[in-house]
């Protein structure tokens, strides 16, 4: 059987939603609810991933409008930075170990420092079904 690499299964980035460092916190909230995403990388102007936003991140918007009124800010003001990635010529197999060594329902996929894709658990579902 060949030996099936992420590239196979991800979401490639043209089919992503991605946020700059300088986008507003509240047009990606709006960005987050409006697609019914949890989440989205964060990317320089040179593709390279930066972080992510998560829902989680955004959470941080609400306890700043508790203690301060009303915050403004970027993305990068609320992003995570230290991002766990998948290589994209790296095996399903890799990609399984490190769901399972992790809570993330998904990875960005780069190459290099370049962020050229996401992978998910249900992508490893989908692989495992053409695998049978």
């Amino acid at each position: 059987m060949k030996t099936k690499i992420i590239k196979d299964y991800m979401t490639p980035i043209k089919y992503l939603i991605t946020f700059q460092p300088d986008t507003d916190i509240y047009y990606a909230i709006e960005m987050l609810v409006n697609r019914a995403i949890s989440g989205a990388p964060v990317v320089s102007d040179k593709g390279e991933l930066v972080g992510i936003l998560s829902e989680k991140d955004c959470l941080k918007v609400m306890l700043q409008m508790g203690m301060h009124g009303t915050p403004s800010g970027a993305v990068n003001e609320y992003m995570s930075a230290d991002v766990k990635t998948i290589d994209q010529n790296g095996s399903v197999i890799d990609a399984v170990q490190a769901f399972q060594k992790s809570y993330f329902r998904r990875f960005p996929v780069t190459d290099g420092k370049k962020l050229v894709g996401l992978i998910t658990r249900r992508d490893m579902l989908r692989a495992i079904k053409e695998m049978q």
